[in-house]
């Protein structure tokens, strides 16, 4: 039978990095839910930001409506019309990224991913503590 160096060093690699990530059934359930938590409370915020935010899009369109009858009435010049109107333009274009940033939020899918290196971890650990007992 052949030694093989490098199976071991490797064997006793990935033990060394277990035994760092032990991690019992209680602690992962404990933060499994912090992270559950913690994932309720951002999409709490960005929902409320979402809010906030196109609440500032219909104002600036309320704005936009009223200066708009105002030229047509004659109340305001052609260039304060058209300078005012680029600014609310560029205010609206603003309001429309952010609100498309929070709709693209990853969150959930990075939750998945750091419950199921939880889940790795735990199990991982469980198989190398059976096989060191069985051995």
């Amino acid at each position: 039978m052949q030694f093989d160096a490098d199976a071991v060093r490797a064997d006793d690699l990935i033990r060394g990095f277990l035994e760092d990530v032990q991690i019992s059934a209680e602690v992962a359930q404990r933060i499994g839910a912090s992270l559950q938590r913690a994932h309720v409370q951002m999409h709490t915020q960005a929902a409320q930001e979402r809010a906030r935010l196109e609440r500032e899009l219909a104002a600036i369109y309320s704005r936009m409506d009223g200066a708009y009858s105002d030229k047509l009435d004659g109340k305001i010049a052609e260039e304060f019309w058209q300078r005012k109107q680029a600014d609310w333009q560029r205010e609206e274009l603003r309001i429309k990224s952010l609100i498309s940033g929070l709709e693209e939020d990853k969150s959930a899918e990075r939750l998945l991913k750091m419950q199921r290196i939880l889940e790795l971890a735990q199990n991982a650990w469980r198989r190398d503590s059976y096989r060191l007992v069985s051995s």
